[in-house]
């Protein structure tokens, strides 16, 4: 519950929040929160402010250096229990291509990591989280988690990628899991590299999308994200179903736009692919 949470509430309105803490090394961290309802979207920006004191004969007070773990999403709740662990992905777009990282992987690397910090080998615990959890190198646009019919993604804008160190995927606490029905789920999140804030204000921001997997919807929230509306399977057969896929989700779109029923869209479009196979 956000009352039990150290963060003062600022200033609060239908469609905006803010929130600030004080951390102990004399950093204020301002959040603020505007929903875009009509289009999926809530713009976060992320402020720090030094508030110490200058030192005897200066001006201004001395940097203070900071390391921190944005937790993006943490699980997303079921909406189709139809092959859910198969759906439930996280998702990231690095180099300019569209990955995944699958609920089955994640939590075989989890066991793999159990079984390593039994053993006490760091070495072990270090190529584990390199193999299985994170995303690093590379150019880094977005990442978030994906389920049946829904997606939440993390855009930063070029000031917070260059903050951020690293993309991690994992297997989301009991907590969290217990909180929606009991399935497993996974948590992504982006820990930064260790940064400097001095005597000027240091700003970060963030589109985080979440809506529905249709392309139109996710054109609104970052480069390359309509991809996730189209075919993303993994058959040897990608390369004939996608296209076939993509021309069938158009049919039924464009038949619904015309009709307003999506009923008579999908009947419609199932007598033209009879008609085709014919």
């Amino acid at each position: 519950e956000i009352e039990s949470a150290p963060w003062e509430i600022v200033d609060q309105k239908p469609d905006r929040v803010e929130f600030r803490y004080h951390l102990r090394n004399g950093v204020e961290i301002t959040k603020v929160f505007t929903m875009d309802p009509q289009r999926h979207l809530v713009q976060m920006e992320l402020r720090f402010d030094n508030r110490n004191k200058p030192a005897e004969g200066k001006n201004e007070p001395g940097d203070v250096p900071m390391q921190l773990e944005l937790v993006a999403v943490n699980g997303l709740d079921p909406d189709s229990l139809y092959r859910y662990e198969i759906y439930l992905m996280g998702v990231y777009r690095y180099d300019r291509a569209m990955l995944m990282k699958s609920l089955h992987d994640i939590q075989n690397g989890e066991g793999k990591h159990a079984d390593a910090v039994k053993a006490g080998n760091a070495k072990d615990m270090q190529e584990i989280e390199d193999k299985f959890f994170k995303v690093s190198g590379g150019r880094k646009e977005w990442f978030g988690v994906k389920n049946r019919f829904f997606t939440t993604l993390v855009v930063p804008d070029n000031a917070a990628l260059d903050l951020l160190d690293s993309y991690s995927f994992r297997q989301s606490p009991t907590a969290v899991t217990k909180a929606m029905g009991g399935k497993p789920n996974i948590t992504a999140s982006a820990p930064t590299t260790t940064f400097q804030v001095g005597a000027s204000r240091r700003v970060v921001q963030f589109t985080v999308f979440a809506g529905p997997l249709e392309k139109d919807a996710l054109r609104e929230a970052g480069p390359g994200a309509e991809d996730l509306g189209g075919y993303i399977g993994g058959c040897f057969l990608g390369f004939i179903i996608k296209p076939a896929a993509a021309a069938i989700q158009w049919i039924v779109q464009g038949t619904y736009k015309i009709l307003g029923n999506m009923g008579l869209a999908i009947i419609i479009t199932t007598l033209l692919i009879r008609l085709c196979l014919f």
